[in-house]
């Protein structure tokens, strides 16, 4: 039987290489304090991500009131990280118009915690997580210019 993964490339180019390493720094910067404990952007990635999940079961199941606010602050964000995987598969594999769309979806996702006002300059993690959705954005115009297009 055959691969079926056997012809997929895996990422490649400076840029995808470049945001994929900045996305990763963001797990170790510290993002906050919580009782007196450094909390890192790792904890981030897993509290949005147990939110966008746990939330409407919660809601739905009578608890915690105010739930959707608890998942459009903690929840929606995190869906920023599946939006800048795929565009850097999408990078990767030569379509950049699919790219730049969901690098912008990946920043627009992440920006929205800040309209709540619940993550702030305090935090480093998250605008370093932010940055390496812009890095690929980046690149797309870079290339773009190079190859002369727009």
């Amino acid at each position: 039987m055959a691969d079926p993964y056997a012809d997929i490339d895996p990422p490649r180019g400076p840029w995808v290489w470049l945001a994929l390493g900045i996305y990763l720094v963001s797990f170790v910067v510290p993002f906050g304090v919580e009782g007196g404990s450094l909390l890192y952007g790792y904890h981030a990635f897993g509290y949005s991500l147990v939110m966008l999940v746990l939330g409407p079961v919660i809601g739905l199941s009578g608890g915690w009131d105010g739930w959707w606010l608890m998942i459009a602050v903690a929840g929606i964000p995190w869906l920023a990280n599946p939006c800048f995987w795929w565009c850097l598969v999408c990078q990767a594999e030569d379509q950049r118009r699919l790219a730049a769309t969901l690098g912008g979806l990946a920043i627009g996702f992440g920006l929205i915690g800040r309209l709540f006002g619940s993550i702030g300059p305090r935090f480093p993690a998250y605008w370093v997580w932010l940055v390496s959705f812009a890095i690929p954005l980046i690149g797309l115009a870079v290339t773009a210019a190079r190859r002369g297009r727009r």
